[in-house]
């Protein structure tokens, strides 16, 4: 008897010292995956994927799912995603993440080191998508590209029973700079964020317990539009037009008419003036219409007209 509990002692002390002498795996090796393997995806019409890098810890697994980046300025528009769960990975105390809820100090380094040199502004707004409800922060770079960062936390709300096994969660992060996109846009991606990849554990379930169908569809008399789908306001202003630089104009000369003398009629007793052009136009106080006083008619040709003062009425 005592041989037997002698000889399970130096086995049980044989097992742990072969494992705290066995080597640690390298379990937070980052390896590049196929785009396919992303656990999360934007929306249809968003950015595409283009690679995926993917860690794998003891409790988790990390993805850096890079996306189609348009911008010059410093950074790569990508998804950050954490997914919590036995996800396959050995045990290792110093390989763990704690899922913790995401605070605005946090927030604020990792939108430093995510967008530097952009001013980011976050948004007072309540926003929530399929998934539940997120944060975002907008701010303007300096080329002019618009960007969004976006933070959430996939959990769900209900508590887990005793000795239920774990659920799991999701927490993912969203960068992208845009040079043509509005805010909208950019929050768009956001709302129409696809959790595509799952764990195959029993239990994980980040989601919780599907929502109730609407009672009101397909009931008369509650009319749904798609037009009722409206977002926030925007966080910061848009950009200000470009001023563009015209050449002065020059104003244009303007054509100055002469119009012609009006023909006036002479009073009875008046002498004609002739037109010194001696043609037979109408001067300023005469018409060639006008028939010549009888003092003209004495006046041979050649001699000069004298003139005369009209009489005093």
């Amino acid at each position: 008897m005592v041989k037997g509990v002698v000889l399970l002692l130096a086995l049980a002390v044989a097992s742990c010292s072969s494992r705290v002498n066995q080597p640690a795996l390298n379990t937070s090796a980052t390896r590049q995956v196929d785009p396919g393997q992303a656990f999360i995806v934007p929306p249809p019409g968003g950015p595409a994927v283009v690679a995926v890098l993917e860690t794998l810890y003891s409790n988790a697994v990390a993805q850096e799912i890079a996306l189609r980046t348009t911008t010059t300025n410093e950074g790569q528009n990508a998804i950050h995603a954490k997914v919590f769960g036995p996800v396959g990975g050995p045990y290792d105390p110093t390989e763990r993440f704690t899922p913790n809820l995401p605070t605005m100090n946090r927030i604020h380094n990792e939108m430093r080191e995510f967008l530097p040199g952009v001013r980011m502004q976050v948004s007072p707004y309540f926003a929530q998508n399929s998934y539940g409800p997120f944060g975002y922060a907008v701010g303007r770079a300096a080329s002019g590209a618009l960007c969004i960062y976006g933070w959430q936390k996939i959990t769900p709300n209900e508590p887990r029973p005793i000795l239920a096994p774990t659920r799991g969660a999701v927490d993912l992060r969203l960068r992208v700079c845009d040079p043509t996109a509005s805010e909208d846009e950019l929050l768009n991606l956001m709302y129409g964020l696809v959790v595509v990849g799952t764990v195959g554990a029993f239990g994980w379930n980040p989601f919780g317990k599907p929502p109730p169908a609407d009672p009101n569809v397909g009931r008369a008399g509650y009319p749904i539009s798609p037009s009722n789908w409206e977002y926030t306001r925007s966080v910061v202003p848009a950009a200000a037009p470009v001023a563009v630089e015209r050449a002065p104009s020059v104003p244009a000369t303007p054509r100055v008419t002469t119009a012609p003398p009006a023909e006036t009629t002479i009073k009875p007793g008046y002498p004609r003036i002739p037109d010194p052009s001696g043609s037979n136009r109408s001067s300023a106080y005469g018409s060639s219409t006008a028939k010549p006083a009888e003092a003209d008619s004495t006046k041979e040709e050649g001699e000069p007209i004298v003139l005369v003062p009209p009489p005093t009425e």
